[in-house]
């Protein structure tokens, strides 16, 4: 969640915190300003689905912050054994990615 809420609103969730338990207040978060979607998809393991994770990188170059296969010790059963982080400009460009991330085989 902090590392969507960065992309999101372009700050440093870690510094706002640090500067908040130092001082009691923070500069670096003065006015949220919104900036984009930022959403978490996740595929599971053992699924057919009709693009591969190169596809998918190829796809959304651009949107893209985070790739990264899910360790079985953090729940991967769960939350999908492959995490993507992209963001997006409006509801409609989110569930474009989604069809195209979850589109089976």
């Amino acid at each position: 969640i902090p590392d969507k809420m960065n992309y999101a609103f372009n700050v440093d969730v870690y510094r706002i915190w640090a500067e908040t338990i130092a001082t009691g207040r923070s500069t670096s978060f003065p006015r949220p300003a919104f900036a984009s979607y930022v959403t978490h998809f996740a595929r599971g393991a053992g699924i057919a689905y009709r693009r591969s994770l190169q596809e998918i990188r190829a796809r959304f170059a651009g949107s893209r912050y985070l790739y990264d296969r899910t360790p079985p010790a953090k729940l991967s059963g769960g939350m999908g054994a492959l995490a993507i982080l992209l963001r997006a400009g409006s509801v409609a460009e989110i569930d474009e990615q989604a069809k195209y991330i979850f589109e089976h085989a």
